[in-house]
């Protein structure tokens, strides 16, 4: 087949100049890595400071029975204009020596009321009301506290065998 020259000018594929994405480097905030609690089941894996802290204090607090680290998930409704379903995974659910609950999640001052945050502790409200479980929100602020009271720190000093 023969093209007209105006044609097969067209037709020519074009030569892109495509650079390459450079891949975003993501500063590491958080603390991260695995504790052996006495406590709990399962190894804790961590994602911060302030959750290694709390659960160190979980392991020391007397009236402690056991706890449980990101262990279920809770349905909400992330956006109510499509009803989209998200799920939920609380840091940590501990069970007392009395045979009480208490659903703790662990956020930064500034992240306390953050919209999506008040979805999920709506979510999490709801949840623990239907089973008779307690919840609520440490911050920043109450883990130094605890550090400070319980001389607990930040430092993963479990050891390997």
């Amino acid at each position: 087949m023969i093209f007209p020259k105006k044609l097969k000018k067209t037709l020519k594929p074009k030569k892109v100049s495509v650079k390459p994405k450079k891949p975003k480097k993501r500063k590491k905030h958080y603390k991260t890595g695995v504790y052996i609690s006495k406590k709990c089941i399962e190894p804790v894996l961590y994602r911060s400071g302030w959750e290694l802290v709390y659960a160190k204090y979980l392991d020391v607090e007397p009236t402690v029975k056991s706890f449980k680290y990101e262990s279920f998930s809770i349905p909400y409704v992330a956006n109510f204009s499509t009803g989209k379903i998200r799920h939920y995974i609380p840091d940590f659910l501990v069970e007392y020596n009395d045979g009480k609950q208490v659903l703790v999640e662990i956020k930064r001052d500034d992240k306390v009321t953050n919209r999506k945050v008040q979805k999920k502790y709506a979510a999490a409200k709801v949840w623990c009301g239907s089973r008779n479980i307690e919840h609520f929100i440490l911050t920043s602020k109450d883990i130094e506290q605890i550090k400070k009271t319980y001389n607990i720190t930040d430092e993963n000093d479990t050891w390997y065998v």
